[in-house]
Formats: C-alpha cells, structure tokens, sequence
C-alpha cells in the first residue's frame, strides 16, 4: 500500500474504484465535479454532491466517493475531488484522512493538517484518464469561497433565488496565466504535428553566483511558471522532474502545475535553504520522497554542466526507447567542453532531446556549435539564447523550445532509439 503525498500519483486497474474521506472533527461536504478537455463542466449533471449523490458513472455515499470507469462517458478526462466547509476556513476539520480503493483493495493513502488553513474549499484530488487507463493524483489545493465559488470555477452555473426577468448571459469564466499557457503549448505542439507525443520533460536550472539577480527579479520562479505547461501537456501525468546545478547538483524530484508557487522563490537556493525554515521543510518532504539528501548549500557557485548531465543519463536508461525532453538552462561560463561532447555523443543513443537555453549574451561555449557536432548517431540537442527571457512572448518561448523536437522524434524513431508512436 502507497502512502501519497501532494502531486503523487497512481494508477487504477479495476472498473470500480472509490475515495473515503475522514476528518477528525466538524462537518464538511464532498463534491465532485466531471470535466472535460477545457477543464470545465458541461452541465449541471456534471456535479456530484448531497443534491445529486449519483450522476455520469460516480456516485457519493455520505463521505465516500466511486467511480465506475465503465459507466463514464468517454469525453470525460478528470473527475475533481473536492470537500467544502460551511464555515470561514477548513481548519476546524482537524486531521483529514483519506483512503483509496481500486476494486476490493485498499492501494493508498495519505493524511493532511487542515489546522491553521485559511480556505474553506480543498480540492483534495483527481481522477484522470490517460490514454485507456485512468489514474488518481493527490492534489490537496486549497481553494478561497465555498462550495458555491467552487462549482462556478468548475464552469457550473447557478442561478439566485430571485431572477430577473431577462438575465443576463454568464461570461465564461476568465482563463488563468496556466490555463493560457497550457493552451499555447498544445496550439503550438499541434502547429508542429507532435500533439499526441508524450514525453517525459526535465528541468535543469543554473544556481551558479552569477544568476543571483536572475533569482532575485524573480524571473527564475517566473521560467519556472512558464516552463511547467510544457510538462503539462507532454508529460502522462503533468510532472517535471527539476534538478538545480552550479559546481554540482541537486536532485528535487518532481512538481506539477499544483505546486509550482514558490518552488524557486526570489533567492539563491544555497541561500534559502540556510535562512528560510518553511524552505528546509519542504526540502526534508522531498527528500524523504525521492529517499536521497538535498543539500542546496553545497552545490557550489560555478559552472559544471557535465555531473548533472551525466545524473540524467543514468535517470534515463538506454533501453527504454521513452522520449525525454531536457531543458537546460545556463547563463553561460560552459567551459567543460570536451566532457560536455562526449555525453551529447553517448546520449545520441538514448531517447533523450536537449534543449539548450542561454540567458543573456555568454560565453556558451559548444553549445553555440551544436549544429556542427560530429560523432552522433542522430542530432539530439538545441540551443538558442535570449538577453531577457521575461521579455520575449509565451508564444515565441513555446516555439524555440519544441520547434526542432518532430525532427528529432522522426530520425530517432527510424534508428529504434525511440518507441513507436501507440495509436
């Protein structure tokens, strides 16, 4: 049995599979909410609560929750799982607890403090179909408002008590900077006939001293925002799995689109974990996780691409035929140039794309020479560099960063370095 943390996954094998919820004190209702590819609802038979226990294949017994993968309509991508708390905020709730079960066997579980939240909503999971299988991630969002707000963010209207006579038509509701960002990825991704590849996307950050006004701008945490739609919609299930590297390098695991605020912040790493306590228990979460050390204080202030590139060559092994998209992100100082060729030239062989990402106007070494790099079985890396990532469009980003990815995937695919597409 999977003990689950915020952003985990797994996966469900059986037609039947249910969620019970427990808290340790009050009252709270449980609420579900089928949604589609625009992430919204369609009506209002889309909405599972005490009004309407049974609805769309998923059905509510007081404060358990099942789904019938058989009985949903196939055009229903998610199921939101969610509990609202007539009061100000959640916190009196306590201690919740919650139990997943896929057919007869309980196969997770996970426990959140609700002491001390300010929200009186929490969108505690997801149901999700990937390909023909479906999946459950913990996701433990807060969310401000009741149950009212809720269901309107979900797309479902609700009318007052009192109408007027002609009321006016509901706008739809605003897009958020992810939702937009999620959509260019995939117009893009489309534009460039690669829109049901999935990959596997990773994350390398530079933390050398010289990125120190970078962090503080707040332009990293912001790359990092615009960087995570593209896990989104590559990744199975929406993960980016994040490594910080300077001198040497650092490991975190992964984050999603649930996560993201803050995960950088607008300081230095090695700074951060030294000064800031909330920090140091985030670390010591992921690091019980992923079952390594985090130590971002001694990773160092310099430039060394080729220990934390050799790291994914071992995450990432030979013979899995899995695409892989890196993107790496430097400000320059690349020097280990000789090393860094080697590894371009035995990652060839693997199912792995660097995308190369230069801030500013550096000296980037052989990663200006990509193009000319002999001795590879296929032409596996990228690079441009940009003077100010913040100022260059969403949609120009986009395009840099996957434009020279269906070339890659076509010559991979015929030298059986990369899996056949599945239909």
């Amino acid at each position: 049995m999977q003990n689950l943390t915020a952003g985990a996954n797994i996966a469900l094998k059986e037609r039947h599979t249910s969620i019970q919820l427990h808290y340790s004190s009050g009252t709270a209702d449980v609420t579900a909410y089928c949604l589609y590819d625009n992430g919204k609802v369609r009506g209002d038979a889309d909405m599972i609560f005490y009004g309407q226990p049974q609805s769309q294949g998923i059905s509510l017994n007081h404060h358990t929750l099942t789904m019938d993968c058989a009985a949903l309509p196939a055009d229903i991508v998610k199921i939101a799982i969610c509990m609202t708390n007539d009061s100000n905020n959640l916190a009196p709730l306590g201690q919740l607890k919650l139990q997943l079960q896929d057919g007869n066997h309980v196969i997770a579980t996970a426990e959140e403090t609700l002491q001390g939240r300010s929200e009186a909503a929490l969108i505690v999971g997801e149901w999700y179909r990937r390909a023909a299988a479906w999946k459950f991630r913990l996701v433990m969002q807060g969310f401000n408002g009741g149950l009212r707000p809720l269901a309107e963010h979900f797309g479902v209207e609700i009318s007052d008590d009192a109408e007027p006579s002609e009321p006016a038509p509901t706008p739809e509701p605003p897009r958020t900077p992810l939702d937009l960002r999620k959509h260019k990825v995939g117009v893009e991704l489309r534009k460039l006939g690669i829109e049901q590849e999935k990959m596997r996307v990773i994350l390398v950050m530079d933390a050398s001293g010289s990125m120190s006004s970078t962090y503080r701008s707040g332009k990293v945490q912001e790359t990092l925002e615009r960087l995570v739609p593209v896990a989104s919609k590559l990744d199975d299930d929406g993960q980016l799995e994040f490594y910080y590297y300077a001198s040497r390098f650092a490991y975190l695991g992964t984050i999603n689109e649930h996560h993201m605020t803050d995960f950088i912040g607008n300081e230095m790493p090695q700074k951060r974990q030294a000064k800031d306590p909330e920090f140091k228990i985030r670390l010591q979460k992921i690091a019980a996780d992923i079952k390594q050390n985090i130590d971002l204080t001694s990773i160092g202030g310099s430039n060394n691409e080729p220990p934390v590139m050799e790291d994914i060559l071992q995450r990432c092994h030979k013979n899995t035929g899995e695409p892989t998209l890196v993107l790496f992100i430097t400000d320059g100082g690349v020097s280990h140039n000789a090393a860094i060729k080697h590894i371009l030239r035995e990652a060839s062989q693997r199912a792995l794309f660097w995308q190369f990402i230069g801030l500013g106007n550096a000296n980037y070494g052989i990663l200006r020479k990509l193009d000319t790099l002999d001795g590879r079985i296929v032409d596996n890396a990228g690079f441009f560099a940009v003077d100010d990532i913040s100022t260059i469009s969403d949609d120009e980003l986009y395009h840099r960063l996957l434009s020279e990815l269906p070339q890659w995937l076509n010559e991979a695919r015929r030298l059986n370095i990369v899996n056949a597409k599945t239909k």
